[in-house]
């Protein structure tokens, strides 16, 4: 199937660069590291 929000937001690929770059609550900051050494 083809990824979409499901509730309504936007879904982008982006790299890892990128994704150090993209706002973020802070709640999820912590979790950053984990997803870059998984990508």
């Amino acid at each position: 199937g083809e990824p979409k929000g499901q509730e309504g937001q936007a879904l982008k690929w982006v790299t890892k660069a990128e994704l150090r770059e993209l706002p973020m609550p802070p709640a999820d900051a912590p979790l950053l590291p984990a997803v870059l050494d998984w990508m």
